[in-house]
């Protein structure tokens, strides 16, 4: 019976650690495996990583170069608006060239393999480009605010140097929010701008920033254009969405201006061209004034017309046909027949809704053709003069 145990008690003891040699074996294996599909995995994404950022610098080089090739190529399409968008392409292609070639090799490997003085350039650089692309879009947005809602003033200004000075602002700006860290605006680490993580040999590239520089950068890199931006493209939309109404209003009332500029502008300077004497014919015209009297009659009936019915308002709201002035102006000034002259009723509109600046737009359509009446009569009058 002792000899039984013993033999058992040597049998079992190799068959279990076989089996330890075979799990222990088996773990090996399997930790080896993992770390070649982690390793595997890594190489892949670093791989895709890799690719999508030469594309992006690529096309970011691409595109904008393609910008300034245009424009050089194109003497016709140096203006303003495109030396603007053309300084933007240049802040871009900067940041294509400096910032993101280094900031691509930074983000694969991990840690930061220049030298300090790289780093420098680097993060200066980076701030720099894109506080400049910011403020590009901004002065951009503010280009076409100022010629939209100031077409005049602003126009007469829009020149080379003005988009200059635009120009010199926006890289000035920048360059006092990106060299401010260079010039002391920051704190200490072990190396003034690369700083070491604990416990660990990697190297990153940044600044220990203050937090007081921390709210001059973000202030002057995003908030100030930022709100310019929403401010003036706020203000773009809303000139367009009038501009919108009011074509609308034109579209959906009768078409009152709409006559009164075509027919009464057209009528009577075509009738004035025939009714004034040339130089040849004045001496026979002279003596005949019935020509001079028909226009100035029917000047003078048009503008009271006018004058009249822009006062009143229809029952419903809508505005007075001016029917009655154009009648006037055909019948009086005796336009020929061959001059087209639609006669129209007046429509109801019970539908469209009067407002104030529906009734002040017409007000200021017949005032301003009430004007030309009266430059036309003008011209009569001084021709009678001779």
């Amino acid at each position: 019976m002792y000899t039984l145990q013993i033999f058992r008690f040597t049998d079992v003891n190799p068959a279990r650690k076989v089996l330890r040699d075979v799990i222990a074996k088996r773990e090996r294996a399997e930790n080896r495996l993992r770390v070649i599909l982690e390793e595997t995995s890594e190489t892949l994404t670093d791989i895709l990583k890799g690719s999508a950022l030469f594309l992006l610098v690529f096309w970011t080089i691409f595109a904008n170069t393609l910008v300034f090739v245009v424009l050089y190529k194109n003497p016709r399409l140096q203006t303003v608006p495109n030396l603007l968008v053309g300084n933007l392409a240049f802040s871009d292609l900067c940041l294509g060239l400096i910032v993101l070639p280094l900031s691509s090799i930074y983000a694969i490997s991990g840690e930061w393999v220049f030298a300090e003085t790289l780093c420098e350039v680097f993060v200066s650089a980076d701030i720099l480009c894109s506080t400049a692309s910011i403020w590009n879009l901004s002065i951009v947005g503010l280009d076409r605010y100022w010629a939209i809602t100031s077409p005049v003033t602003y126009m007469s200004k829009r020149n080379k140097r003005t988009a200059g000075i635009m120009i010199l602002s926006v890289w000035l700006s920048s360059a006092l929010i990106s060299l401010a860290p260079l010039l002391g605006w920051k704190q200490t680490a072990i190396m003034p701008n690369l700083v070491y993580e604990k416990n660990s040999t990697v190297r990153q590239c940044t600044f220990l920033d203050l937090p007081s520089y921390t709210v001059y950068s973000a202030t002057g890199s995003f908030f100030i254009p930022t709100l310019l931006m929403f401010f003036v493209y706020f203000k773009i939309y809303q000139a367009f969405a009038k501009h919108r109404a009011r074509q609308i209003y034109r579209q959906r009332v009768d078409p009152v201006v709409q006559v009164i500029r075509k027919h009464i502008e057209s009528t009577i300077l075509h009738e004035i061209s025939h009714v004034l004497p040339t130089s040849d014919e004045f001496a026979k015209e002279e003596e005949d004034s019935d020509s001079f009297e028909q226009v100035e009659n029917g000047l003078n009936a048009a503008n009271d017309a006018i004058l009249e019915e822009s006062e009143e308002e229809a029952a419903d709201g809508c505005p007075v046909e001016t029917h009655s002035a154009i009648t006037s102006v055909v019948e009086t000034s005796r336009v020929p027949a061959e001059v087209p002259f639609i006669r129209r009723e007046a429509k109801v509109c019970k539908s469209v809704p009067a407002t104030t600046e529906r009734n002040n737009y017409t007000k200021k359509e017949v005032k301003s053709l009430t004007s030309v009446i009266g430059l036309s009569y003008e011209k009569v009058q001084r021709h009678k003069k001779r």
